[in-house]
């Protein structure tokens, strides 16, 4: 190879094309390698030509290499961090652990946060095990090497490993009621004898004089005489319980206190526990080991916690609580600013839609009933890049959280679309984007999940494959996924399912006009094109922009059919509201009722439009004018699902209102249907509308009030005429040092400032003349 690019510099350098003060770069020679024998002949005829054509090409191999070492950057990243998911299980003991946070349920290891051992032969030691860096909502289990202490409600564990059971006979005393019951001891496990008097004058009671229930015993008929009202002394056995392991939990509330017991049993230690260790803000537990247990005496055991995590708010309810809703899950992981993407709520749309889409109940395969369709449950690390965090969250739900203005959250579920495109909506070539490459077309998939009964490891989920792809493509192409949020088996096979036919999605760009803009990210469209080959095909938006030159709308479009989504109970066919309408009909106004709320106001309703083209994107047209004038001014819009407006006029007087509907389309009815109404009451500018105003919004095509008149400005010098054809029109005169222009209505004899409410040109009449000095009296 090196040989070779060493001829085609010597080729290049007699071709006058490189010299040595010159040299020709290392990349643009490789280009010349991979260009072959073709274009060596081109160099010949057109020297200069290729000259030009080796830099670019030498540039696009730069390129290419800087992206490849930027995927191999990424995927170095990516294995670290799954190695990182495979270390959640594992307990430390460091200086700077990592914090761990917690969605859903998840078992994790922890950090040792403080370490005490004491006893007589220090043969008891005191760990501080941190497990969440946040309030969790519960702590269920504690496990050591995957086995489960089986805690009792003090926080011992019962699990034969980790206790050990004794049996002793010990005595206490009762005495029978007069209708023959006696009480055992709570701690009775045997009842060993019942006997009176002592000595030689002592008697027993018979299992065949008495019945046990419980922990009763009931005198029968034939001992009451002698049994009924005495006391007795009771032999019973009991089992006692020395647990070598004892936990207490600590949630991380933010009133959280320090605890009590470990602040005892480490007074007088090194770093003892304190009152203002409190760890508020730090799920942990104190566990406490006794090493008379063998099992215990081989170093830091590895300990483990089944935990209910992190509470999030639902924006359904206002509650925040716990949940394993990966759309829950993922709007709590945006708005977080210490590891998450610290997004205010207001930035974030889509999590309610998202969230009832989760929570919406499947069948289960084999027939074993029902459960969500995606859930949350698992944990990572602080140090974990969070862009691959909330890539697994979202895998866990088969959906995207998708930055822009706002974030926007969507569910792997299919919903019906919001806008057909066809040739009305093209302004301009629409590109089929490159099929992806073989490796990336995949016709089989194979994945982990974290399975519960494998203890709480990464496995495989049995692989899906579809013979008709393998069969399309001429041999199998594996593709690979890992879901550490996901615990379901059948649940990673139908996410693995969604990802492979995604894997498969053709991709188009529309470039069309701005009836495109209803379209946001991640919805779905319609496709029309017969050079495409394309029949209501559906399509997701995944990219938008606009270009402001052509007033263009450009849509990135992913192919997305209701048959990517199995087992989905949702799956809707397209509303039969959005199939192309080829007369493009919009359905006039009805129902205009007109009225005057407020002083200067005008209130407008009309019935809602019946056309989903009008209802999705289009618009209220309303116009207005006076009734003693024929001009008609256009005010705002309201939204085509709207029924309801408040125009602003300011003068008293008759007025006319005339709507129309506007289709998404652009087309209207042209049926516009008109009202007339009285405002009998002149209002004032608002200061919203001297605001506007005074910040320049004015202009003679932009009124400054919700919108009744354009208004020109005049400088206070040249007012045109207040009365004839200018009653009550309004203009703009700067009346202060800094010209900010104020809102003035002419009553029909002046120009009324709307910020004094005086006319505009009012001057302040002059003080009358002091009266002239007496003259000084002659000496």
């Amino acid at each position: 190879m090196a040989c070779g690019l060493k001829k085609i510099a010597a080729a290049l350098t007699l071709a006058g094309l490189c010299t040595q003060a010159n040299a020709m770069p290392a990349a643009v020679a490789a280009v010349g390698v991979w260009m072959g024998g073709v274009g060596g002949a081109f160099l010949i005829m057109n020297a200069t030509a290729v000259a030009i054509g080796l830099q670019v090409a030498g540039f696009m191999a730069l390129g290419m290499y800087q992206r490849q070492k930027a995927k191999r950057e990424a995927r170095r990243q990516r294995d670290a961090y799954n190695a990182s998911l495979t270390d959640r299980n594992t307990t430390v003991a460091e200086a700077s652990p990592e914090v761990r946070h917690i969605y859903g349920r998840a078992t994790v290891g922890g950090s040792v946060a403080a370490m005490f051992t004491r006893g007589d032969k220090d043969q008891i030691k005191d760990l501080v095990i941190a497990w969440a860096g946040h309030e969790c909502d519960a702590v269920e289990d504690v496990l050591i090497a995957g086995e489960s202490l089986q805690l009792d409600g003090g926080g011992n564990a019962t699990a034969s490993k980790w206790a050990s059971t004794s049996t002793s006979t010990v005595g206490a005393t009762g005495a029978f009621s007069l209708s023959g019951a006696l009480n055992l001891p709570a701690d009775t496990q045997r009842l060993v004898s019942i006997t009176k008097g002592g000595g030689d004058e002592a008697m027993q009671l018979w299992e065949s004089q008495y019945t046990l229930t419980g922990l009763v015993v009931q005198l029968k008929p034939e001992a009451m005489d002698l049994w009924a009202g005495q006391s007795v002394s009771i032999q019973y056995s009991r089992e006692t319980t020395t647990s070598y392991v004892r936990v207490r939990h600590h949630l991380g509330a933010a009133d959280q206190i320090a605890d009590g017991q470990l602040i005892a049993d480490s007074a007088g230690l090194p770093g003892a526990w304190t009152a203002t260790d409190r760890l508020r803000g730090i799920c942990y537990s104190v566990i406490t080991l006794d090493l008379n247990n063998q099992e215990l005496q081989s170093g830091l055991p590895q300990l483990t916690a089944r935990i209910r995590g992190k509470k999030v708010l639902d924006p359904r309810s206002s509650a925040t609580a716990w949940s394993d809703n990966p759309a829950l899950c993922i709007y709590d992981f945006l708005r977080a600013s210490d590891y998450g993407k610290g997004v205010f709520p207001e930035q974030v749309e889509g999590v309610v839609a998202a969230a009832n889409a989760c929570d919406e109940l499947v069948a289960v395969p084999g027939g074993t009933g029902t459960a969500k369709r995606y859930t949350c449950n698992g944990a990572w690390q602080s140090g974990t890049d969070p862009d691959n965090v909330l890539e697994d969250l979202c895998g866990a739900m088969a959906g995207y959280a998708i930055p822009g203005g706002t974030w926007g959250v969507h569910a792997g579920v299919y919903v019906s679309p919001v806008l057909v495109l066809g040739d009305d909506q093209a302004a301009g070539s629409i590109n089929m984007v490159p099929a992806p490459s073989r490796s990336e077309a995949w016709n089989g998939v194979k994945g982990q999940f974290i399975d519960p009964a494998q203890f709480n490891q990464a496995v495989d989920f049995e692989p899906l494959q579809n013979a008709q792809y393998v069969e399309d493509d001429g041999g199998e192409v594996w593709g690979q996924i890992r879901l550490p949020f996901t615990d379901q088996g059948w649940r990673a096979r139908t996410l693995g399912s969604i990802s492979m036919e995604k894997s498969r999605a053709k991709k188009i760009v529309w470039r069309g006009t701005l009836a495109c803009l209803r379209a946001r990210v991640g919805d779905r469209v319609i496709v029309n094109n017969a050079l495409l080959a394309l029949s209501n095909a559906t399509f997701r938006v995944i990219k938008r922009s606009y270009d402001h030159g052509s007033a263009a709308v450009e849509l990135s479009l992913e192919q997305d059919e209701p048959r990517f989504y199995p087992g989905v109970s949702n799956t809707q066919p397209p509303a039969p509201g959005v199939q192309p309408d080829p007369t493009y009909k919009v359905n006039p106004p009805t129902g205009l009722v007109l009225t005057n709320p407020a002083p200067g106001r005008i209130g407008v309703h009309v019935d809602p439009s019946v056309d989903l083209r009008v209802t999705n994107g289009g618009a209220l047209l309303i116009q207005v004018r006076t009734a003693d004038s024929g001009a008609w001014v256009s005010m705002p819009s309201a939204p085509g699902n709207a029924t309801d407006q408040v125009i602003t006029v300011l003068q008293k007087g008759v007025y006319v209102v005339q709507v129309d509907w506007r289709a998404s389309t652009g087309q209207q009815s042209g049926q516009w249907l008109a009202g007339a109404v009285t405002v009998t009451e002149t209002s004032f500018a608002t200061g919203d509308d001297v605001s506007n105003a005074v910040s320049g919004y004015a202009n003679k095509e932009n009124p400054v009030f919700t919108g009744v008149v354009g208004l020109p400005a005049y400088a206070i010098d040249n007012l045109p005429p207040a009365g004839g054809d200018n009653r009550r029109k309004a203009i703009l005169v700067p009346l202060d040092l800094e010209d900010r222009p104020a809102v003035c209505v002419s009553d029909g004899t002046d120009w009324i400032s709307q910020i004094t409410g005086l006319p505009v040109d009012y001057v302040t009449p002059p003080p009358p003349p002091l009266p002239a000095p007496a003259p000084a009296p002659a000496p």
